[in-house]
């Protein structure tokens, strides 16, 4: 994913159905080692391990997309601290695309800022899970 310079990939199982993403973030040592806490063994541990899956994931509709302001596309990526957004067809049950913080900071030419500082509530889980 480095050397493409791919943040961000699509997971799909074996019949080419949707379950998830990876990310570089998805994969870091940091997650990594959170998996390891919670008592697996760092050499089982796989992708689908650390990887979101689907039902996580941030959507918009492509309905709603299609009234959208830039604005509050940048807002909702914000608010949910992605950088990442999928578009979904909900007449089709199908996906539509994947907004990026990063594509709509390049096309703006102005830095988005989407990280969402991790609560104490959330670092005690992660740790103590």
């Amino acid at each position: 994913m480095g050397r493409s310079h791919s943040k961000l990939r699509l997971v799909v199982d074996r019949d080419m159905v949707f379950i998830g993403t990876k990310t570089l973030q998805d994969l870091s040592e940091a997650n990594l080692l959170k998996k390891i806490a919670t008592g697996a063994k760092r050499d089982d541990i796989q992708v689908i391990d650390l990887m979101k899956h689907r039902h996580e994931l941030h959507a918009i509709s492509y309905q709603d997309l299609q009234r959208a302001k830039v604005q509050d596309i940048i807002d909702t990526l914000s608010r949910s601290g992605d950088q990442h957004c999928l578009v979904v067809d909900s007449g089709t049950h199908s996906i539509r695309g994947l907004i990026a913080a990063s594509d709509v900071s390049a096309r703006l030419h102005k830095q988005i800022s989407v990280s969402v500082a991790p609560t104490f509530a959330e670092i005690f889980a992660a740790v103590h899970a």
